[in-house]
């Protein structure tokens, strides 16, 4: 009998809409045919995660039209989809309530934070601690291997944007959303991110946001 052995156990963790081929995602701008051939396409690159590393996908999804398909493509541990919510400001925001780039940022953290519940009420009631949590967008696509066993655990990795190479921290003071991966303890804290926007938004607190 020939019996699989894995080096990690990975959570990971995507949320929000799919991205399209025009627009920002939030402006949902395509059509469900595109987005189905593009989750189809994405989840098609997994492919190129190192085979040594046993992967749980849990997704949480604005877009309950497309569960189906995310199923189908990703086999997700658990999945949540349900239609998109409109935020509540705080007052410092109110005169901009309807910015749908604000409106955006919410919608991330909440899907994060949401995700996050999932995999950790997950992880308890089977007993699982993971190696590395990964948190990402789900509309990434890889070109290249990526080995996990090589990512320190004990770290907190982000991506770093090819083509706009002095965006980033430490280069500048934002940290771009695309992929955040560590260890299961940072992460859960990390992902509750959601709870503290309200506070970190307000006059003083986040210097370098812009409307």
């Amino acid at each position: 009998i020939f019996l699989k052995t894995y080096s990690m156990r990975i959570a990971y963790l995507m949320n929000g809409v799919i991205g399209g081929i025009k627009g920002k995602n939030y402006e949902n701008l395509d059509k469900n045919l595109i987005k189905e051939k593009i989750i189809k396409y994405t989840s098609s690159t997994y492919s190129f995660f190192k085979k040594n590393v046993e992967i749980d996908y849990f997704i949480f999804s604005w877009e309950p039209e497309l569960e189906k398909i995310y199923v189908k493509h990703y086999n997700p541990v658990m999945i949540k989809s349900i239609p998109q919510i409109k935020f509540e400001m705080p007052n410092h925001y109110l005169e901009h309530k309807d910015n749908p780039r604000i409106q955006a940022h919410y919608s991330r953290w909440y899907g994060a934070l949401e995700v996050s519940k999932m995999c950790e009420d997950y992880s308890i009631k089977n007993n699982i601690n993971y190696d590395l949590i990964v948190n990402a967008r789900l509309d990434l696509c890889f070109t290249k291997n990526i080995d996990f066993t090589k990512f320190h655990p004990y770290q907190f990795h982000i991506s770093n944007p090819i083509n706009l190479p002095t965006y980033n921290w430490p280069k500048s003071g934002e940290i771009i959303d695309h992929i955040f991966i560590s260890n299961q303890t940072y992460m859960f804290k990390f992902m509750k991110m959601f709870s503290k926007l309200n506070e970190y938004t307000t006059p003083g607190q986040c210097p370098q946001f812009k409307l």
